[in-house]
């Protein structure tokens, strides 16, 4: 586990009622222990001597594992090293169905257009719009997650199907560049919607985004 950590490597802390997330920047690697400072003393403390779950991403995957710091010092959190963990590849990431407003430009014709996600993943999402796209076409897009709070990515086009009565496009695609902690954010975002729809009694799905046109199943 230790040669996957970087020093000033971002990760994410979920306490266990998952109200509370939190960035936090790896400052050191030690034998035994690393250490994660966080915004101050008073978040720290919040985390210290209890059950947390801790978010790493890299370009492939995202791990993450459970742990209980048992070491603190100021702001910075000591993290035991451990062997279980889970890796949770590109296509296992969970969509969630959802409605949120999406900024658009074709980078093919610099054409700026609105549209709406309707469903969302770590690894990509499904889009409404007046737009026709084509398969391939790359979108940089600027998804409002909440007021004033927006993750940017490239968006890859990989499949278009038109609705006549409405004369809409739902355009479905992957993310070819985004940063870690945007992914990351997006995959906290998914995974606190499953739990507000399994309170409901809903079921959510898993695509997977690693068929065989290397394209995300909708």
């Amino acid at each position: 586990m230790k040669k996957i950590l970087n020093v000033n490597q971002k990760l994410r802390l979920v306490p266990e009622d998952v109200l509370e997330i939190t960035q936090g920047i790896i400052t050191s690697i030690g034998a035994e222990k690393f250490g994660v400072m966080l915004e101050n003393e008073e978040t720290a403390q919040k985390f210290f001597n209890k059950e947390i779950e801790v978010l790493l991403s890299t370009q492939n995957y995202l791990l993450k594992f459970k742990t209980i710091p048992s070491y603190i010092k100021g702001s910075v959190l000591y993290i035991d090293y451990t062997s279980e963990y889970h890796k949770i590849q590109r296509r296992e990431y969970s969509r969630v169905n959802l409605t949120l407003p999406v900024k658009c430009l074709s980078l093919k014709n610099n054409v700026s257009f609105d549209a709406e996600a309707v469903n969302l993943s770590g690894g990509g999402m499904l889009i409404s719009s007046e737009i026709e796209l084509n398969e391939g076409d790359l979108v940089d897009v600027k998804i409002e997650i909440r007021k004033n709070k927006f993750i940017d990515a490239v968006f890859e086009v990989l499949r278009i199907k038109q609705y006549s009565e409405n004369n809409m496009y739902l355009t479905a695609g992957i993310f070819k560049k985004i940063s870690n902690t945007d992914r990351i954010t997006i995959v906290q975002l998914c995974f606190k919607r499953q739990l507000e729809l399994r309170c409901k009694g809903f079921n959510c799905t898993t695509v997977n985004l690693s068929n065989s046109d290397g394209g995300e199943h909708y």
